[in-house]
């Protein structure tokens, strides 16, 4: 048995829906799932049920964004198997709530830019429980102004300093008071894709202090120093490893299916049995 525990679908960021995310999974012989929709469990029932007609076990995650700020990165926290999941419900809506005001900020600009109605921008995000850039982006792609989510329009709008530059923000809280309230919630915190964020002496403090259960070790923004390094630590401190593909269809910067990176069978059973 091996798991992908990294997946985005079209209820936050993702591009594809529930179920086909539950049928890409079948036609590649997962058999562990764990759909982690950014700050959101809102597709965690629906796909159990799926799971039951494909005979893949669905395992109850989200990625809930925070921030180091000590470090000054972003830091991405998974978490597995909360018992009290309602515990993290304000942490997680504070961060939807944000990211709503900040996109339609951002598509106030964007209709003095293109020829493009608020609600022609909003179409794109009607499935997702807040709005994204890669909505935005996907409906300047329908109307023919940019050729992929992650394109140097992109680029110009959100990342670089310029003419075009539309800044947005969202004030993610912090990494330790989301630690706390994963444990509140009688769930398994794991720091995932440390080598997208740098947040290799976040880990290490972390550990240290035992506030974290694993960090995910094979996901494709991971290099193989990297990968190695955190299958080293994680062994050296006990820690759960986990694997997951971090899908999200054509929504991602890069490109990855469902199943590409997985967690190996005994790493399942430890993240299943763990005794938090």
């Amino acid at each position: 048995m091996s798991a992908d525990l990294h997946c985005h679908t079209v209820l936050s960021d993702g591009s594809a829906t529930i179920e086909q995310t539950m049928r890409f999974a079948h036609n590649v012989g997962v058999s562990a799932i764990a759909i982690t929709d950014h700050d959101t469990f809102a597709g965690v029932e629906r796909a159990k049920e799926l799971g039951a007609e494909y005979g893949i076990q669905v395992i109850n995650g989200v990625e809930i964004s925070s921030y180091d700020y000590k470090r000054n990165k972003k830091v991405h926290v998974l978490s597995y198997l909360p018992d009290r999941p309602e515990v993290l419900s304000d942490i997680m809506n504070s961060t939807l709530a944000q990211r709503r005001s900040s996109g339609l900020a951002a598509i106030e600009h964007l209709c003095k830019m293109f020829p493009l109605t608020k609600e022609e921008f909003l179409a794109y995000s009607e499935c997702s429980t807040t709005i994204f850039k890669q909505h935005l982006m996907r409906a300047l792609m329908d109307a023919g102004f940019a050729d992929k989510v992650f394109s140097e329009l992109y680029y110009d709008l959100f990342k670089r300093p310029g003419d075009k530059r539309i800044y947005t923000s969202v004030s993610y809280p912090d990494v330790n008071n989301v630690l706390k309230a994963v444990r509140d919630a009688g769930g398994i915190a794991v720091i995932a894709h440390a080598g997208f964020y740098g947040n290799f002496e976040l880990i290490v403090e972390l550990a240290s202090q035992g506030a974290i259960d694993g960090v995910e070790v094979w996901h494709p923004e991971n290099n193989a120093e990297q990968t190695q390094w955190l299958f080293d630590f994680a062994n050296a401190h006990s820690l759960i490893k986990t694997g997951g593909s971090d899908f999200h269809g054509m929504n991602n910067s890069r490109m990855t299916h469902v199943g590409e990176y997985r967690t190996p069978k005994e790493e399942l059973e430890k993240l299943l049995n763990y005794k938090k």
